[in-house]
């Protein structure tokens, strides 16, 4: 009997990419990157830049692959999903990213302050809301409800 390595689901990468990248624009590039799995020190796995420019179903087929080849390492290897795009195709540091396409926030005492102070100088509600969300869990809670509907699709389109 033959051993086949781990497959990835076509289907939820596909579900994946399509809510992370609807919005994402023809310019710049995304990096689908794989890392080894409990060493920090070393380099990304694989690494693989892809340009905008192609279709929807182009970059589904890279995801698939990368995915395959990290399930498959002989070490484990963890595969990171593109939440950002880059404007260019050799780097993915911060001053490289042309526009996030998630936002993400942990909803805890010490990332809403984190989060006030990033944001306190460019959105008043915001950190309004920062404010007297770390003071109680069930106002932290409405805070980042808060966050979230800011962040909803149709204001990504309105400024495109």
């Amino acid at each position: 009997m033959t051993t086949r390595g781990l497959e990835p689901d076509r289907d939820q990468i596909e579900i994946f990419v399509d809510a992370v990248l609807r919005y994402r624009g023809t310019k710049g590039f995304i990096s689908l990157r794989s890392f080894v799995e409990n060493d920090d020190e070393a380099p990304p796995y694989r690494k693989l830049p892809i340009s905008l420019k192609g279709d929807f179903k182009f970059l589904v087929d890279c995801a698939v692959d990368d995915a395959r080849r990290a399930a498959q390492a002989p070490q484990p290897v963890v595969f990171a999903p593109p939440l950002a795009v880059f404007n260019n195709k050799d780097h993915a540091r911060e001053e490289d990213v042309l526009a996030g396409l998630v936002l993400s926030v942990e909803c805890d005492r010490a990332a809403s302050l984190c989060l006030y102070e990033n944001v306190r100088r460019g959105c008043p509600s915001i950190t309004h809301g920062a404010q007297k969300a770390h003071n109680s869990p069930k106002g932290l809670t409405r805070f980042c409800s808060d966050i979230a509907r800011l962040f909803r699709p149709e204001a990504l389109t309105s400024r495109n």
